[in-house]
């Protein structure tokens, strides 16, 4: 959407680190979209003092919504599904956004260079959000935000805290794109 289009009110920021995930998960490492797998990476953003805010997507089973939340009283709150427009407008409170894919260690296949190469719906919801992405395991995406200064792209879960918790967010950087 455009902010032309559609009538957009963000949040304030809310105070402290907080990082929005938006879209699909699994909690099976071993599963055919391993890439959802992000059970690690969040429960580190946690234990680093940040707060994670995870949107599921519909498709996501309740199996896997169950698993994930039994971590989530440890700085993680799983959302029900919502409206387009308040999940923009949720997701607007947050200063950072997760955008990227779980790589196990030494992974490069077929599904790793279609990856590498994707340009994640959540990434453009964050920044009509005004939320700064923090991009990993996705080279296209990382060259992307990093070329119109409008998010990091890092290279492990370590980088993204210290970004997360170090660096600047970019949001006054996004309006020229909107």
């Amino acid at each position: 959407p455009s902010k032309l289009s559609f009538p957009f009110n963000p949040r304030p920021k809310l105070p402290g680190i907080h990082i929005a995930y938006e879209g699909g998960l699994t909690h099976i490492m071993d599963s055919l979209f391993n890439y959802r797998y992000y059970f690690d990476y969040f429960k580190a953003l946690a234990a680093s003092g940040a707060y994670v805010h995870v949107f599921p997507s519909v498709v996501t089973t309740q199996e896997c919504r169950k698993a994930y939340t039994t971590i989530a009283a440890k700085g993680i709150r799983i959302y029900a599904t919502q409206s387009y427009d308040n999940l923009l407008r949720t997701l607007s409170a947050s200063q950072w956004g997760f955008s990227g894919f779980f790589r196990a260690p030494g992974e490069h296949n077929t599904k790793s260079i279609y990856l590498d190469n994707a340009m994640p719906n959540k990434l453009f919801e964050y920044l009509f959000a005004g939320v700064t992405p923090i991009v990993l395991n996705c080279k296209e995406a990382g060259r992307f935000v990093t070329k119109h200064n409008i998010g990091y792209h890092v290279k492990d879960i370590n980088e993204f805290i210290d970004i997360a918790h170090n660096a600047p967010p970019l949001a006054q950087n996004l309006n020229p794109l909107l």
